[in-house]
């Protein structure tokens, strides 16, 4: 099995700052690749139509299975309703999903061949903040979601979900072990244990970082701020806990810093972004689309 995983594809921003017609050009170069599974993890545009259209287009590369996690962009809404981002992640987004043929993997995992996946949007809780500037940066400080340059994280006016950071975050922890569970895989001591002995490989995806491996510090209090919106090392802990005799990987963005790693679990991580236009400059995105997309065979 071919998988292959592209996040942060920002739609909008790209087809208009960048080239008009990117998806179309990714569509025939994963054409080209010939993946089974493609997957996203999360920020493909701001509004449902942007994903639609990113879909639509994507549908042209005729792959089996299409598998889509949001990110944080994905469920921005411009409504007054206190709950909208939750609407968008339960309802909105899952229905254009079902109509265009994508897998929504959030609440429904899957099992293809003898690979199981699963994931969530996961959200972030502050746990990977620099620990070097814990006297200068409170909980408190961490809410306002705005650096001492006024530079603000854009959650704070568009996310919406009726409650604060950290039980968004625990509230799709759980949700991401009820879908494990549903997998076959059930808790043991030290680690889950999967009780389906076809399955070789586990695959999870998340738009938000469970390592702070993956987390750019800078040594810059200003910048570093924004760490706490990147990661929560509570998903981490939890893909840590994979049961050790399969395969077990991880895709993720939400940093536009493209980076592997494998942990010292054994898991394999992957942060895949595209990202923005002002981020890649003039690389033509042929050139993107072969640096940026990672493909694991199975």
């Amino acid at each position: 099995m071919k998988i292959c995983a592209l996040a942060d594809i920002h739609y909008d921003v790209n087809r208009k700052n960048g080239n008009r017609y990117f998806a179309e050009d990714l569509a025939q170069y994963l054409k080209e690749l010939k993946p089974d599974v493609f997957i996203v993890p999360g920020d493909t545009a701001e509004s449902l139509e942007g994903i639609i259209r990113f879909f639509q287009a994507v549908n042209r590369a005729q792959i089996e299975h299409r598998i889509f996690v949001p990110g944080n962009h994905d469920v921005w809404v411009n409504g007054k309703a206190e709950d909208g981002s939750w609407i968008k992640y339960r309802n909105a987004i899952p229905a254009v999903c079902n109509e265009l043929d994508w897998h929504y993997l959030p609440g429904n995992p899957l099992k293809i061949e003898n690979t199981a996946f699963f994931g969530s949007m996961g959200w972030y809780d502050y746990s990977t903040a620099n620990p070097k500037w814990d006297n200068l940066y409170s909980y408190d400080d961490y809410k306002k979601k705005e650096n001492p340059e006024d530079v603000r994280w854009m959650d704070i006016e568009y996310a919406r979900f009726n409650m604060d950071d950290r039980s968004v975050a625990g509230q799709l922890l759980n949700e991401m072990e009820t879908d494990l569970k549903l997998l076959g895989f059930k808790n043991g001591s030290e680690q889950y244990i999967c009780s389906d002995s076809a399955v070789e490989s586990v695959v999870f995806v998340s738009h938000i970082v469970p390592y702070t491996d993956f987390i750019n510090f800078r040594n810059d209090p200003v910048w570093d701020y924004f760490g706490a919106f990147i990661g929560n090392t509570n998903i981490g802990n939890f893909l840590d806990r994979l049961p050790r005799n399969l395969r077990r990987i991880a895709f993720f963005g939400h940093t536009h810093f493209w980076k592997s790693q494998k942990m010292p679990s054994g898991v394999e991580a992957y942060c895949v972004p595209l990202g923005y236009p002002y981020e890649y400059g003039d690389t033509p995105f042929a050139d993107l689309f072969k640096d940026r997309i990672k493909v694991v065979e199975l």
